[in-house]
């Protein structure tokens, strides 16, 4: 049930107490445990990851969405920077009962830029396009890629990019093709809100003493916006036993410079950021927090 939606790999411990090789992720998995490609590679180099669900979406303006898929002529490229996104593509086109595959057809010959391999990788399986600029890894580096993609075009001529996103996205891609006059459409096709199992998942964790002073391992955020979320809940614990949850003596994790930006600005830890948004340079970062002797 929701309150036990906290997921672990477990490894071989000595005691019930998490132990100082524990990963704490603020992330839902993909998929089952098991298969989490996170989760996986922790578990790769002797580290136990436990999940905790931070964030939950619902999708909006399909119409819209479905409206501008179906018109590939007017765009001149797809962006696309996260899971979610892909996915609210998928639900408008279901929404009105088409096919994905007949909508997409047409944006074959067009660019869809993504961020990560992983938001790459869910293209290519769920909306079956070939992807460019999966090797930046962060906002920044990809409105670099794309600025320099379309270099030598007239931007007098240039149709807008097609950008699907959710109601927290931060400006960092809109503005950096702002800068050199490339149009980009967007269209918040979901909404971002804590998850229902959050605050309870917290609370089990503090009664457990992983988080505070007493916790031993490593916390991993994945976006600005879990950052937010479990921030709201570290301030506002709410009634119950375990009371407000201390963060500042932990060692954390960022999966890329945006997240890393929220914590400093929200007065948390950064103690080390993944190079990129992948399994293994997470488990670098987390490496060199808890076994500095080996990175």
């Amino acid at each position: 049930w929701a309150l036990t939606r906290v997921v672990r790999c477990k490894l071989s411990m000595a005691d019930k107490s998490l132990s100082e090789r524990t990963v704490i992720v603020f992330r839902s998995p993909k998929g089952s445990e098991q298969d989490d490609p996170y989760a996986k590679a922790l578990a790769e180099s002797g580290y136990s990851a436990e999940f905790v669900p931070t964030l939950e979406f619902s999708f909006i303006n399909e119409q819209e969405l479905c409206t501008a898929l179906h018109h590939p002529s007017d765009y001149s490229g797809l962006v696309l920077t996260s899971q979610t996104a892909i996915e609210s593509c998928v639900h408008s086109i279901h929404h009105s009962h088409h096919a994905v595959g007949a909508v997409l057809e047409a944006w074959h010959s067009l660019p869809v830029f993504v961020v990560g391999e992983a938001t790459a990788e869910a293209v290519g399986k769920k909306l079956g396009l070939k992807c460019v600029g999966q090797s930046c890894g962060n906002a920044k580096l990809l409105g670099e890629f794309i600025v320099q993609y379309f270099s030598s075009f007239d931007r007098q001529t240039l149709r807008p990019l097609l950008f699907p996103c959710g109601n927290l996205r931060k400006e960092t891609l809109p503005s950096a093709l702002q800068a050199s006059s490339i149009p980009l459409q967007s269209v918040v096709s979901y909404t971002t809100n804590p998850h229902s199992a959050l605050k309870p998942a917290l609370l089990s964790l503090k009664e457990r003493k992983v988080l505070g002073s007493e916790g031993r391992g490593c916390l991993v955020f994945f976006s600005p916006s879990g950052v937010t979320a479990v921030l709201k809940h570290h301030h506002n614990p709410g009634p119950g036993p375990g009371g407000a949850l201390d963060l500042l003596s932990m060692k954390v994790v960022a999966i890329g410079p945006s997240t890393a930006e929220a914590l400093h600005t929200a007065g948390l830890p950064c103690s080390a950021t993944a190079k990129t948004p992948t399994p293994q340079s997470l488990v670098q970062a987390v490496s060199s927090l808890l076994e500095p002797h080996c990175s």
